[in-house]
């Protein structure tokens, strides 16, 4: 509402633009409550005077004023969802947090478009959830000009859950895996293959001086407080963060929040999770020897670091939360051994062993240290397959 304001902003942005040659610039105008607004007797005024009824009219109105300054300065503006109002250029760029269906809503009213929704680092998805999340999905019912306006996508990492250490695992490799989905025909979609490139990448990303691999080691000696830590290691290959939505209702978390637990420890979509799928899915085609055998050593590591990992962590006071994982890893492995054992013998397990089985599954997915396993859907798959 105040001219200074234009002033000021034309100034600025004339001195970024200088600094960034990049063709747009992002204002942000998400979120905004109009609390503030609304309380201002003056604003309110000026809203009355300009027929604007309501916050959102208001920060369309800014969002005019600020329009041709960008220009001015060969700047095209990019907003997210919440600057798409009736009266907004055209020339402005519209950026989803909301998703597909706000993404295709502007591009069907004639605005391009930037996809983050499906890209959002801090929500701890999976390289492969990340990877099938075209910005113009199958089946779309945008036409040809409509999907020509979705300009792309953007890896967002938002720094609430993050510290020092623990940034570089949040990132890589998974916006890899990003970056080939946004430069890639919809076509190119083989997760397998994917997640085979991805975790030789993931060294290349590591040998420049990454520490998303290495920074796991180091935040499990510090909680342990020993280097010895095979066992926790073990139970940790295994195990990631929950959800940005779930840490933030467990812990409700704050600037004073300590990021020192498990959870910052761990990393999001580690290699176990796509490789149990595959071990499983290869051993069950076709009762493969190799599948068979990484199988089994794996159950039996699992039942070897159990008990040791949670001597680890009953001594140590930052893990004592997530200390039934390490119990609940060992029965983990002892399922998977007796699944191997049914199926090697082609005996069908007995219905009340496949239900405690499961059961026991279901108590590994309950919440538990703000930590949650990655390879339980595939054992309830080898533990349905003993009972059939």
């Amino acid at each position: 509402t105040r001219e200074s304001t234009y002033k000021f902003l034309d100034k600025f942005i004339g001195e970024m633009a200088e600094i960034f040659p990049d063709p747009y610039m992002h204002i942000g105008g998400d979120e905004n409550n109009g609390v503030q607004w609304k309380a201002n007797p003056e604003i309110q005024e000026f809203a009355k005077k300009h027929n604007l009824n309501d916050t959102a009219a208001l920060q369309t109105y800014f969002n005019q004023q600020l329009l041709p300054i960008l220009k001015k300065h060969g700047k095209r503006m990019v907003g997210w969802d919440e600057i798409f109002a009736p009266g907004l250029s055209k020339d402005a760029v519209i950026e989803s947090w909301r998703g597909f269906d706000s993404l295709a809503a502007g591009a069907k009213a004639g605005y391009d478009g930037i996809l983050a929704q499906p890209y959002y680092l801090d929500h701890i998805e999976t390289a492969e959830f990340h990877y099938n999340a075209d910005p113009i999905p199958v089946g779309t019912t945008l036409t040809p000009e409509e999907q020509a306006r979705i300009l792309g996508g953007e890896a967002c990492m938002w720094n609430e859950h993050v510290t020092a250490r623990s940034i570089d695992s949040r990132i890589w490799p998974r916006t890899a895996a990003i970056a080939e989905r946004l430069w890639s025909p919809q076509s190119v979609n083989n997760v397998d293959d994917m997640y085979r490139r991805l975790w030789v990448q993931s060294l290349r990303l590591e040998s420049v001086g990454l520490t998303h691999l290495s920074a796991e080691g180091v935040g499990l000696r510090q909680l342990a407080g020993t280097a010895h830590i095979e066992p926790l290691r073990v139970l940790a290959s295994v195990l990631q963060p929950v959800g940005f939505d779930e840490r933030y209702e467990m812990q409700h978390t704050s600037q004073l929040t300590p990021m020192d637990h498990l959870i910052d420890a761990v990393r999001p979509d580690p290699p176990s999770r796509h490789e149990m799928q595959v071990l499983v899915k290869t051993y069950l085609a076709n009762h493969d020897p190799a599948a068979r055998a990484a199988l089994t050593s794996t159950f039996e590591n699992w039942i070897a670091a159990g008990p040791n990992a949670l001597l680890l962590m009953t001594a140590a006071p930052l893990l004592q939360d997530p200390a039934p994982r390490a119990q609940q890893l060992a029965d983990l492995g002892s399922t998977g051994l007796e699944v191997i054992q049914y199926i090697e013998k082609q005996q069908r397990a007995p219905a009340g062993w496949t239900q405690s089985k499961l059961a026991v599954i279901d108590q590994a997915a309950k919440p538990a240290g703000l930590v949650r396993f990655t390879v339980l859907e595939p054992l309830r798959d080898l533990v349905n397959a003993a009972g059939k």
